[in-house]
């Protein structure tokens, strides 16, 4: 992994709009991303290629439905596999 790589990250949020966040891997903590899905972090893979973090407690919290995923509730964070594998390596790295 190089200094200028790029991970991108879909935010989709339960207003219906969606957020692109451009950031280098190792700016990806588990506190931003728990930040961003508004509690604790829970994983799904989507399909081969793409993984979803959501809030793990967003039903018991009554979270909203998610417009864009109406199987989740509450914000969504959507990525590649490729930009998950990069973070995690950046995680690693760090520690």
């Amino acid at each position: 992994m190089t200094d200028n790589t790029i991970v991108r990250l879909t935010l989709l949020k339960t207003d219906g709009t969606k957020e692109e966040i451009l950031s280098n891997p190792s700016g990806i903590t588990l506190e931003k991303l728990q930040a961003l899905v508004e509690g604790y972090v829970e994983f799904a893979r989507l399909d081969d290629e793409n993984i979803l973090l959501f809030n793990e407690d967003g039903l018991i919290d009554k979270l909203p439905q998610n417009p864009h995923i109406p199987q989740l509730v509450g914000n969504v964070v959507k990525m590649t596999d490729i930009d998950w594998e990069l973070i995690n390596d950046a995680y690693d790295a760090a520690m």
